[in-house]
């Protein structure tokens, strides 16, 4: 991958090749026209002959090599023009990053409604129809992902006030998964865009998207009542366990308590109580 310290150091290495051409174009050294043949005046020991006889007006070819050096300059510095303001408006403000910290940097990458994140955009620059393109390939996903969960899911109340949810792996649904996203995701950025976001987003891709179905999924809900309040919360613990090998388990758990039901936990309503749904807004 490119660092940004890399674009930067292209940028202005452009822009100084473009003055460069543009001094040499002025002063003509690597000029390949004919220059016209000026003939050397012979000297006259009697008579000095007066300005206005030396003096000739320029011919027609030479006005013309004239014109077309100062057009090709005026290009030449409206090209340079152009990539000083690019370095302006995409660098200004800004301080490269060494490449090192880039696996560092994670960004969120969707919204709790499957949407592109606006700090993902700002950070790679993404123009309205890549961000539509964008939206759909995640729309699809999530359709994807919902068929999934209906095909697998476990139901369980083990007392009235607790529902669990529980959705084994699917690794080869998964894969399927992640190679069409990936690919339209792809294709929409370039390779290189693309890459940048999978490095800096993919743990909040992976935690959208089930760990691509390589991990197990438990979420469980249950009514907590706090010492002073009547009311109760619902209070939602939601938990991946991803097989590492023998003996070996990563387990990654959340657990807060609302008082309105999360938007990324609406598309499982039809699986549970009304208790739980009465905390939804929608």
């Amino acid at each position: 991958m490119r660092s940004t310290l890399y674009y930067v150091s292209f940028a202005v290495a452009v822009a100084v090749l473009l003055f460069a051409a543009l001094i040499v174009q002025s002063l003509g050294l690597f000029d390949h026209h004919p220059r016209l043949a000026i003939p050397a005046r012979s000297v006259v020991e009697t008579s000095i002959p007066s300005p206005a006889a030396a003096e000739t007006a320029p011919s027609p070819a030479a006005n013309g090599e004239l014109e077309k050096l100062r057009a090709e300059n005026r290009q030449l510095q409206d090209r340079l023009a152009g990539v000083l303001n690019w370095i302006l408006a995409n660098f200004r403000g800004r301080y490269p990053l060494p490449e090192g910290y880039m696996p560092k940097l994670q960004l969120t990458a969707l919204t709790d409604d499957y949407k592109l994140h606006p700090e993902a955009a700002e950070f790679l620059k993404i123009t309205p129809d890549e961000e539509q393109k964008m939206n759909d390939a995640f729309a699809y996903a999530q359709k994807y992902l919902s068929d999934i969960e209906a095909a697998i899911v476990t139901v369980t109340n083990p007392r009235p006030d607790k529902v669990i949810l529980y959705f084994p792996p699917f690794p080869e649904d998964g894969k399927q998964l992640k190679d069409d996203l990936y690919g339209a995701l792809q294709t929409t950025l370039g390779q290189d865009r693309f890459d940048r976001f999978v490095e800096v987003s993919d743990s909040s891709m992976r935690s959208n998207f089930y760990q691509f179905g390589e991990a197990s999924r438990t979420i469980v809900f249950e009514l907590a009542y706090a010492d002073d309040q009547q009311t109760p919360q619902l209070k939602v613990k939601d938990g991946w366990v991803l097989d590492l090998g023998p003996n070996s388990q990563q387990v990654t758990a959340t657990e807060t308590s609302v008082t309105n039901l999360p938007a990324k936990y609406s598309a499982y309503l039809p699986w549970l109580p009304d208790y739980v749904a009465a905390f939804s807004t929608k």
